[in-house]
């Protein structure tokens, strides 16, 4: 993640099992430092992920909290060693009326997080 999503200070490594593992990712975003864990887990052995925001901590001047983060991974076989990887997520937060200018930095940030990352997919 260290690799494709900007401004991350550290990621940590908190716990796993045999299809699951939590993650803490801490970093200084535009206007916020946040400290969030997830729980992600192994639906379906190399074809689904699901994520989950279990915690998250926010400092920011900014009236912003972070209700609730779910993602989901899913890998599609091409062929010729290739995959299509479909990404989605819905994140609720609350904005204090806020609401139009976080989305929009969501939706840039989103697009930018998975440009990266298709970058860093493209460059093993």
């Amino acid at each position: 993640m260290s690799s494709y999503i900007d401004d991350v200070d550290r990621i940590d490594s908190i716990a796993g099992g045999e299809d699951w593992y939590m993650v803490r990712l801490v970093g200084n975003f535009p206007f916020v430092h946040a400290e969030v864990t997830n729980r992600k887990w192994i639906i379906e052995e190399g074809r689904h992920i699901g994520a989950k925001a279990i915690e998250c901590q926010l400092e920011t001047f900014l009236p912003l909290k972070l209700i609730s983060s779910d993602g989901y991974w899913r890998i599609e076989p091409l062929g010729n060693s290739r995959s299509r990887i479909h990404y989605q997520t819905v994140v609720e937060v609350y904005a204090a009326g806020f609401e139009d200018l976080y989305t929009h930095i969501a939706k840039r940030d989103g697009k930018r997080i998975l440009k990266n990352f298709k970058r860093y997919v493209e460059s093993r």
